[in-house]
């Protein structure tokens, strides 16, 4: 998935952001988002690649708390 990204950003010379999971030797899951951008010489060939990637995992575990605390609310309206 990442590696398909990746390629299809040098492909295309754009830039890619992907979100994927990593699963770390602890057994753990981290969420990583993942940005980066191709550099290319005049005659088209990729020269460098930068980016980013970010552990965003408490990101996506508050949204998710966040989620379930809204649809207990509202069933809690619902049976009111």
């Amino acid at each position: 998935m990442v590696d398909r990204a990746y390629r299809e950003s040098v492909n295309k010379h754009t830039p890619y952001e992907i979100e994927h999971r990593l699963l770390m030797p602890d057994g753990r899951i981290k969420i990583i988002q993942e940005n980066g951008e191709t550099f290319f010489a005049k005659d088209g060939t990729p020269q460098r690649s930068i980016g980013t990637a970010q552990d965003i995992s408490s990101l996506r575990q508050m949204e998710s708390q966040m989620q379930l605390l809204v649809s207990l609310s509202n069933i809690a309206a619902k049976q009111s």
